[in-house]
């Protein structure tokens, strides 16, 4: 992140009252930070912590949209060229914070387009962080965001939805130790999303559940996620030979669905052995 001059005067200007001057504050940050050259690798980095732990307390305590929407873009700049140990440090109160937006019921980011870059963002530091955090056997920032994907998983935003899903995909690949913690409740979730009404969701909402499948040793709630997925599988298998004359493309898109559940299919009855010994 470039060294940003009189940052201690920014960082007083963001806890004005006056919400014209915490958008005017935080729109020159983002003008300083996208414009200057430099990298993560330039400035005091305490001051850089500093900046982060303010930005990440205007996106759980600023009322005004605008400002937390702000905020969120300068974090996201602030990251970009960060090397993956301070990557983690930052992430220690920019997780949690996010997590707490979309990660609650009643969600406490009204807008769903924030959710959405919420989720997105903290998949951009686990991808960035991955070198870190997979030395690890666990880590409070991947538990922290697993036990926050499920309610995400309920968000009524159907690109919520599909963010939380391919969040908790690269968890089971970078942490999957945090999946185990909170099987149970992302597989329930997961198999009710398998009845979506948008088939990217649906074709998502299956790769997860491969996924977590694959890397919890825990089985409680197979039974249900059998059940679920077999009734999608007979349901895409009618619907295969009830389209046969149909487009290419449909055909392709339901073998790919037909492919994935039976993918769920078979490894459950070996999750459900490995349990019981």
């Amino acid at each position: 992140m470039p060294e940003i001059p009189d940052l201690q005067h920014y960082l007083g200007d963001l806890e004005s009252k006056d919400k014209a001057s915490r958008i005017r504050t935080l729109s020159l940050l983002k003008d300083k930070l996208t414009l200057a050259p430099g990298s993560s690798d330039v400035g005091d980095h305490s001051m850089n912590y500093n900046l982060i732990d303010a930005l990440a307390n205007r996106l759980v305590n600023d009322p005004a949209e605008r400002c937390r929407e702000l905020s969120l873009t300068i974090i996201a700049e602030c990251l970009r060229d960060m090397d993956p140990a301070k990557i983690v440090r930052s992430a220690r109160c920019i997780v949690p914070a996010a997590a707490e937006r979309f990660g609650s019921q009643p969600f406490r980011e009204p807008v769903e387009e924030l959710r959405l870059k919420l989720i997105e963002t903290c998949t951009k530091i686990l991808h960035q962080a991955a070198s870190e955090l997979s030395y690890e056997r666990s880590h409070p920032i991947t538990d922290i965001l697993a036990f926050s994907l499920v309610s995400a998983l309920t968000d009524r935003f159907p690109e919520g939805k599909r963010a939380a899903a391919t969040a908790i995909s690269n968890l089971c690949r970078i942490a999957p130790w945090s999946i185990n913690l909170h099987f149970v409740a992302l597989m329930i979730e997961l198999s009710t999303n398998l009845s979506h009404q948008h088939a990217k969701t649906r074709l998502l909402t299956l790769d997860a559940i491969v996924d977590v499948t694959c890397v919890s040793t825990i089985c409680n709630a197979l039974p249900h996620v059998f059940r679920q997925v077999l009734g999608f599988f007979f349901k895409i298998t009618l619907l295969m030979f009830a389209l046969a004359d149909c487009p290419a493309e449909t055909r392709a898109y339901l073998h790919g669905s037909i492919q994935k559940s039976a993918s769920v299919l078979c490894s459950l009855p070996g999750c459900l052995a490995s349990a019981r010994t």
